[in-house]
């Protein structure tokens, strides 16, 4: 049997995260931010992986969310604004699973960090 592999949080995740570039600039609606991302597993086919990502506050929309994702947010806040205006705004709890297809504003007032799969 292999071992546990433990996902990080933070401080621990840091020395792990590499620039990264998940948001795509055409969507951006302030400045880009910085970004940095770990992936700590994917499944054998690539159709399946976790991961922590962390950007500076910024704010996009998405067109079309390309897939369904689940998210724990690990520090800071994230807001989704549906087309019909309702906001939410999600902290470390509880957890956004946002889903595909729909198009949304989403933005960060603060240096956010979240857990994905």
């Amino acid at each position: 049997m292999s071992s546990v592999a433990l996902i990080p949080t933070t401080p621990d995740v840091d020395s792990l995260l590499k620039p990264s570039d998940y948001i795509d600039p055409a969507n951006l609606r302030t400045a880009a931010p910085a970004e940095t991302a770990a992936t700590h597993l994917a499944s054998a086919d690539e159709k399946f992986s976790i991961g922590t990502w962390r950007a500076e506050p910024y704010a996009e929309y998405i067109e079309a969310y390309p897939g369904d994702e689940y998210t724990r947010i690990i520090e800071g806040r994230v807001t989704l604004t549906q087309d019909d205006g309702t906001t939410w705004i999600f902290g470390s709890s509880p957890t956004p699973t946002p889903p595909s297809r729909n198009s949304r504003p989403c933005a960060t007032s603060e240096s956010t960090s979240y857990c994905w799969g």
